[in-house]
């Protein structure tokens, strides 16, 4: 079963929950054997700490209350599968979404093709790191690529990108001579 079909499940269990707390040990069984599933071990465990919480309450206002809570966390769940970048340093600061190549990087791509296993690991890396890297993210304030960031790939090749509406654009591979003439 796909992780959206649980965390769509789960959502279910918890909408029934709601809507009858008088039955809540009839649904929770279910719904820690569907948070078993899920692959972010972190977050299953702070929903369960959650829904054990969530046994000793007696009051029914109390239980809507505390559902209503883990419905929100779920959510959040929902939205880090739909985010791969979520967790990325581009993701958390620019909040980067998905990405792009423009016409112009896609010639590139063609012309530096001798070293493209090098341009894909650099796009990797830039996308991924959980942290700021100065040579993945830094910002060019000045001249021709101001308002771009840039990666390098290698020694002498950069990768320039544009951030905006949460996609990162592949802008152009250049050299580090044209990165420098062009400020």
């Amino acid at each position: 079963m796909k992780e959206e079909e649980v965390i769509k499940q789960v959502k279910e269990c918890l909408t029934l929950i709601k809507a009858n707390p008088s039955k809540l040990y009839n649904f929770l069984s279910a719904t820690f054997g569907l948070l078993d599933r899920l692959k972010n071990k972190e977050k299953v465990k702070v929903l369960k700490g959650k829904l054990i919480e969530l046994q000793s309450l007696t009051d029914e206002r109390s239980i809507v209350v505390k559902v209503e809570e883990l419905s929100e966390l779920i959510k959040g769940l929902n939205e880090e599968n739909k985010n791969p970048y979520i967790n990325t340093f581009l993701g958390k600061h620019y909040g980067v979404r998905k990405y792009e190549y423009s016409p112009s990087y896609l010639k590139d791509l063609n012309k530096y093709k001798s070293i493209l296993k090098y341009v894909k690991d650099a796009e990797e890396r830039l996308l991924t790191d959980p942290l700021y890297v100065s040579h993945h993210h830094e910002k060019i304030d000045h001249g021709h690529y101001e308002t771009y960031l840039h990666a390098r790939i290698k020694r002498n090749l950069r990768i320039m990108y544009k951030l905006k509406n949460g996609t990162l654009t592949f802008y152009r591979i250049i050299t580090k001579n044209e990165f420098e003439d062009a400020k």
